[in-house]
């Protein structure tokens, strides 16, 4: 018996995309921030990936989304729209799909920290 059946189960999940990230390339999120500064935008596929992070290694939930003005791209999120992202999944629940289908209203909006850190925030607009 080979030694990957041991760990099959976990070495699986790291061959897992999301289905709607084939045939586009990944781009920084705070890069499409800039180029999209001030517009409004339509997530269109938003799911979620445990990785591993760039500071620490260990596993974390980071948001993939795509929108409808762009169908080249998908974006992995940082932290703040995560956060915000998995706030609004909770709230509609089994209705994300129906949501994704009728798009969400954004806009994204790069911040500074206190520690004058640049970060990517979103605001739902047409609410």
């Amino acid at each position: 018996m080979s030694i990957l059946n041991n760990y099959k189960s976990e070495l699986e999940k790291l061959n897992v995309a999301l289905p709607f990230m084939e045939g586009r390339e990944k781009i920084e999120c705070k890069e499409f921030a800039l180029m999209h500064k001030g517009e409004k935008l339509h997530i269109n596929n938003l799911g979620f990936m445990e990785l591993p992070s760039e500071e620490t290694g260990e596993l974390q939930t980071v948001a993939v989304i795509t929108v409808k003005e762009d169908d080249k791209n998908f974006i992995f999120t940082g932290q703040a729209v995560t956060d915000i992202l998995t706030r609004v999944a909770d709230i509609v629940g089994d209705d994300l799909d129906k949501l994704m289908q009728e798009t969400l209203p954004i806009e994204m909006i790069v911040k500074k920290s206190k520690n004058k850190r640049e970060y990517v925030s979103l605001k739902i607009c047409d609410l």
